[in-house]
């Protein structure tokens, strides 16, 4: 609960969420002043919302506070774990989403909107890392079946090496796509081929209008306890795609590690760029006895998950 009221008041040196043990003269939480940041984010939100999902819309809000006042209140009085409800709890994660402590924000054209509802105290720092961000986007690539597309992928990969083919992505990506693709693929040795079945797509946005896709040929996992594979890519043929024929691979992720000074944590903001999963809309809504948060979280922010 310490690490939750840290995240949202926070209470971090930078201002922002961190790792750290909050200090003991943390900030103040003022529940009503993050109540208001976030509905003022939901109604912003909302403006964007056709009348078809406007009712869902509604209702979700409405779970939301109904267990969300209730817990930040709770969490300013100082209240311990053992006085949270697990729907209060679950409200906790939401409302850290949506009062910008951590915000979830899609990309669109490689960039971040500034005035997105939930973007909250990042602001500054997106608008300050504008072109690094953009850089780094176009580098990430969704990882999905050639037959596939937003609602059935596999994971993120991105490109590492420069002049070389290569994809970085997670051992655990690999596996679901070996498992996915099944007796089209083979072993040899260590390397995984994986047939015709699987493409990287970097221009996967929600709102993107076209695809910049790659055949993914085989992939190699690391071993051990390092989850992370790397995969083989090549421009696809015309014969294979011939709307997507011959894409070039796209700019290399600088992924060099500098030592801090005297071994100190870097300062700074993080911003994480990959494709979260991306779920349809769940079919049971909220029965009044416990809440589905996925059918919550899914209505207030758009069932979207692309970059």
């Amino acid at each position: 609960m310490s690490a939750i009221r840290s995240v949202i008041t926070g209470a971090s040196a930078a201002g922002h969420e961190c790792v750290a043990e909050p200090p003991d003269d943390a900030a103040a939480l003022d529940p009503e002043a993050i109540l208001h940041r976030v509905s003022t984010g939901l109604d912003r939100e909302k403006r964007h919302r056709t009348s078809a999902g406007a009712t869902q819309y509604d209702e979700a809000r409405s779970i939301l506070f109904s267990h969300g006042a209730i817990a930040v209140r709770k969490l300013g009085a100082g209240d311990g774990a053992e006085r949270f409800s697990n729907d209060e709890l679950a409200s906790l994660e939401a409302i850290i989403q949506f009062d910008g402590s951590r915000p979830a924000l899609a990309l669109r054209r490689g960039g971040v909107d500034e005035d997105n509802p939930f973007i909250g105290r990042w602001v500054d720092d997106v608008r300050g890392d504008t072109i690094g961000i953009r850089r780094c986007a176009g580098s990430v690539g969704r990882l999905e079946l050639s037959s596939g597309g937003p609602l059935s992928y596999f994971g993120t990969g991105f490109a590492i090496a420069r002049g070389a083919p290569f994809i970085l992505t997670a051992g655990h990506v690999l596996d679901g796509i070996v498992k996915r693709v099944g007796r089209d693929g083979s072993k040899v040795n260590q390397t995984f081929e994986l047939g015709d079945d699987v493409r990287i797509d970097f221009d996967g946005e929600v709102d993107a209008e076209g695809k910049h896709l790659l055949k993914v040929e085989a992939g190699v996992p690391f071993g051990g306890r390092i989850d992370a594979a790397l995969l083989a890519v090549r421009p696809l043929t015309a014969d294979e795609d011939s709307m997507h024929a011959d894409a070039e691979m796209p700019p290399v992720m600088d992924c060099r590690m500098e030592k801090p000074i005297g071994g100190k944590p870097i300062t700074g903001s993080l911003c994480v760029i990959g494709f979260p999963f991306r779920f349809s809309p769940p079919r049971s809504q909220p029965d009044g006895r416990e809440v589905n948060w996925e059918w919550v979280r899914f209505h207030l922010m758009g069932g979207g998950g692309g970059r």
